[in-house]
């Protein structure tokens, strides 16, 4: 899943009590109804943002992931989180660019 976007806030990392370093950082989508998406990076993926200012463009990859817990009364909670992969500055003429290789045919090693 791809979203494009404008930083518009960086938390400082922070680490929590199990030993695992986490931050977060809100982008404003791009979109006809756009929202402020909070994502968070854990331990080695917290690199991914470190090279990011708020007021960036950037666009993101990132992959939906399920949660769910059983709380003590036996209820079932469950929730979605948005865990990024890569995050790039957007720049149209470099999205364009990469846009067009992914969508090259194979030469199937026919190269001369």
């Amino acid at each position: 899943m791809q979203i494009t976007g404008t930083i518009i806030e960086i938390a400082v990392e922070e680490l929590l009590p199990n030993g695992v370093k986490k931050i977060t950082f809100v982008l404003t989508e791009e979109s006809p109804f756009p929202s402020e998406l909070p994502f968070d990076l854990f331990n080695e993926k917290i690199a991914l943002i470190e090279k990011f200012k708020v007021g960036d463009r950037v666009s993101l990859m990132c992959r939906p992931r399920g949660f769910s817990k059983v709380t003590e009364e036996g209820e079932v909670k469950r929730w979605t989180s948005l865990r990024p992969y890569r995050i790039t500055l957007f720049n149209n003429s470099i999205q364009i660019q990469q846009l067009n290789q992914t969508t090259e045919e194979p030469n199937n090693g026919n190269e001369q």
